[in-house]
């Protein structure tokens, strides 16, 4: 079973990404997905509480992910911390102290 909603920004002073950043949870899987313009940039793991970053692809497609990941983590991170974190699975945790230099 999944669902599909808008990502709503929590950064920034736009009041939405205007249906082109989504998120999607996969309860058989326990994952919720960032998808940006329709791809699949980021993942979260609400069992084992990980967060891999697939691609930042572009700059409008990097704000989708910087405002995912502090959704989840409630810390901010910069487009390097994300460059560094790209195809690497990282709890939770992890992503926190990386972002707290």
């Amino acid at each position: 079973m999944t669902m599909e909603f808008d990502l709503k920004p929590l950064m920034m002073t736009q009041v939405s990404f205007n249906g082109r950043a989504k998120i999607k949870i996969d309860y058989n899987h326990k994952t919720v997905f960032l998808l940006s313009y329709g791809m699949h940039t980021a993942s979260y793991n609400f069992v084992t509480d990980e967060i891999k970053i697939f691609d930042l692809f572009s700059a409008t497609t990097t704000r989708h992910i910087k405002d995912f990941v502090f959704q989840i983590t409630n810390k901010e991170c910069s487009t390097k911390d994300l460059q560094e974190m790209i195809k690497r699975t990282h709890t939770r945790e992890e992503l926190i102290n990386a972002t707290n230099r």
